[in-house]
């Protein structure tokens, strides 16, 4: 009904325009969020975030958290709802605890960007007089703290720009104030936007002036033609597969034939390095060069992947199984 409406008052609109501009082109716009966060849907389940002192616990516990499809996977006797797939259900903590870290995440950023942090969150309990938010923080910094919601799923967003930072910086969700503070949150995102126009010729897509960093979004394949992949004007490279468990192969495809030595780097998302390569002779076949890494000395997790190659820098996610 609601697209309805926005369909006949556009109508309405172009109607009483003259008829001089109607022959004009209208211009709309969409875009396209670029990803920095792993796992914001929860549909991975329970990993690749920190809780701070919040425990894991699908029991009815204060200080803990469940990830589920609905409310009663953690506490039966609460008020029962559910969202789009998996979500973060949260048992408060006791009157008098604030400003509590519950959700955390290390992401890579590029600088002089505009950075969208956005989540949908929603009240088990509908207590008008509850003092209960939730404050938004960029590398410990308070860029936001939500308004009341209450008893149904609200959608915040907040925006930061890089300024001159660039590479590893951390994310975080607070809990503020006292109150039941019995919640639950999905969706959570933090990305930078790719506009595209559109007019009577169909949607443009952007030219990039910059190298894309972490766009990968994370998808298990082992399929050549469906990669972990980061593009620009300038290098297009892929990881797979991607989870890995022992080799991943590098696949790189140099449009300017700019180089043919590179340097890796694999840490996790607290900044720890666990394995570097240096100096790597890429291997050429045909329009593409490859090498090979082995990470069967990681760890089951997330891991961030930077390539370097002369003074540049591009990275992605790395999933080891």
């Amino acid at each position: 009904m609601k697209r309805a409406f926005s369909f006949l008052l556009f109508v309405s609109i172009i109607s009483c325009l003259p008829s001089g501009l109607l022959a004009q082109k209208i211009h709309l716009a969409s875009y396209t969020t670029v990803e920095a966060v792993v796992n914001g849907d929860f549909s991975l389940g329970d990993t690749a975030f920190t809780t701070g002192t919040l425990s894991s616990n699908c029991q009815c516990a204060a200080g803990s958290y469940c990830i589920g499809d609905d409310t009663h996977d953690k506490c039966s006797f609460k008020p029962y709802f559910t969202s789009s797939g998996n979500f973060m259900i949260v048992d408060g903590y006791s009157s008098g605890s604030s400003h509590r870290e519950f959700w955390g995440q290390k992401v890579i950023v590029q600088p002089n960007t505009t950075y969208y942090f956005s989540f949908r969150v929603r009240d088990q309990f509908d207590n008008t007089s509850a003092n209960f938010d939730i404050e938004v923080n960029v590398n410990n910094a308070l860029i936001g703290t939500t308004p009341n919601f209450r008893k149904s799923w609200k959608k915040f967003t907040y925006s930061w720009n890089s300024g001159n930072l660039s590479g590893p910086i951390d994310l975080s969700l607070h809990i503020n104030g006292s109150a039941y503070r019995d919640f639950a949150i999905d969706d959570i995102s933090f990305g930078y936007r790719i506009y595209h126009t559109m007019d009577d010729d169909g949607f443009k897509e952007p030219s990039l002036s910059s190298a894309i960093s972490n766009t990968a979004a994370f998808k298990k394949t082992d399929d050549l033609e469906n990669l972990n992949s980061i593009s620009n004007s300038k290098l297009s490279w892929s990881v797979y597969p991607n989870p890995v468990t022992d080799l991943a192969r590098i696949h790189i495809k140099d449009i300017q034939n700019e180089f043919s030595k590179i340097d890796l780097t694999i840490f996790d998302l607290s900044g720890k390095v666990h394995l570097t390569y240096s100096n790597i002779t890429l291997t050429e076949i045909g329009t593409v060069k490859e090498t090979t890494i082995d990470v069967n000395t990681l760890k089951q997790g997330l891991y961030i992947l930077v390539l370097n190659y002369g003074d540049k820098e591009v990275s992605t996610k790395l999933f080891v199984e």
